[in-house]
């Protein structure tokens, strides 16, 4: 993650989301097709976030979230 000091999706400024959903994307889209995407803690919460926000080009065999925080806030939608 582009900024690993901050320890929760909640306390990451705008900017700081932003960076790390870059940093996602560049990942995704430099995986072949088929790949399964791993996340773990925060990273998991912000790969979820990244994922729905605009679904990757290739077809994933899987998404593995391992011990990712459920985060709700006044604008989650569910």
């Amino acid at each position: 993650m582009p900024t690993p000091d901050h320890p929760t999706p909640l306390s990451l400024s705008p900017e700081t989301y932003r960076a790390h959903v870059a940093a996602v994307r560049r990942e995704i889209a430099a995986l072949d097709e088929g790949a399964v995407l791993v996340g773990h803690s925060v990273g998991g919460t912000i790969l979820v976030y990244t994922l729905a926000e605009r679904p990757p080009e290739r077809a994933l065999t899987a998404i593995v979230l391992v011990a990712a925080p459920f985060v709700i806030t006044s604008s989650t939608r569910i």
